[in-house]
């Protein structure tokens, strides 16, 4: 181990000592925020939605809400729900050209998060339900990215 951290010190030791001169510029300046309008100090590079869609619903057994989108290829909706316990029941779905896309759906989830990305513009669906026993509250989040909108809750 010594051996290998006295090889170590005398590889460094000349590229460190090339740093240390002068090179004619100033090392002693300010930092600047690449991105000063970022909301959580994220990346500067970290997309923010063009618009966030949150509802909060109370639904008794086996009873669903729907909530319609518009988006198409290029767009983006991540889609996050959630409840106290494993009982969402979800799909994303669309009529485009006619008939029933299924794109994903689950059962007994206590939280989802999906990003949908359609390769064709339409309406897009996505359905939200309680396959628990008891009524219970879920949430439900959907952030639009590119030219992706939200419809309404059906």
């Amino acid at each position: 181990m010594r051996t290998f951290l006295l090889s170590l010190s005398l590889i460094a030791a000349p590229a460190l000592a090339a740093c240390g001169g002068d090179d004619g510029h100033d090392h002693d300046h300010d930092v600047v925020d690449a991105n000063p309008g970022a909301p959580d100090g994220g990346p500067p590079d970290a997309e923010v939605a063009a618009a966030v869609e949150t509802m909060t619903f109370t639904l008794a057994p086996g009873v669903f809400a729907e909530g319609s989108f518009t988006a198409g290829a290029g767009d983006r909706v991540v889609i996050e729900l959630g409840a106290a316990t494993p009982i969402i029941a979800w799909n994303v779905h669309g009529h485009v050209g006619g008939g029933t896309q299924t794109i994903i759906e689950g059962d007994n989830e206590q939280t989802v998060t999906y990003e949908f990305s359609p390769t064709e513009t339409g309406d897009w669906f996505v359905m939200l339900g309680n396959s628990g026993a008891d009524t219970a509250d879920f949430t439900a989040t959907l952030s639009f990215y590119g030219d992706a909108s939200f419809g309404q809750w059906l």
